[in-house]
């Protein structure tokens, strides 16, 4: 904020209202913060670290990126030269 808020300023931080309800002149004494239900869709990075999403979407994605790696060994074994003495 840069400044000591007085009594009855407010501040919005993502899904928080805080409110000064005591102050002097050189600091907040009280404050009422007021929690609101987050939106999913505007859920931030953050907020998904926080609460696990990110961690399972890249175990979902990692496994995604293996089963494609996997494929592409066994294209490349199907098309790797053989002796004739193997084939």
């Amino acid at each position: 904020i840069g400044k000591i808020p007085a009594v009855g300023e407010r501040l919005t931080f993502r899904n928080l209202e805080i409110a000064v309800t005591k102050a002097n002149n050189k600091r907040v004494l009280e404050c009422k913060v007021k929690v609101n239900p987050v939106e999913e869709e505007k859920e931030s990075g953050f907020d998904k670290f926080l609460s696990g999403k990110a961690r399972e979407e890249k175990e979902h994605s990692d496994t995604e990126a293996e089963d494609s790696s996997d494929k592409e060994k066994k294209t490349e074994e199907e098309n790797s030269f053989k002796p004739e003495s193997e084939q």
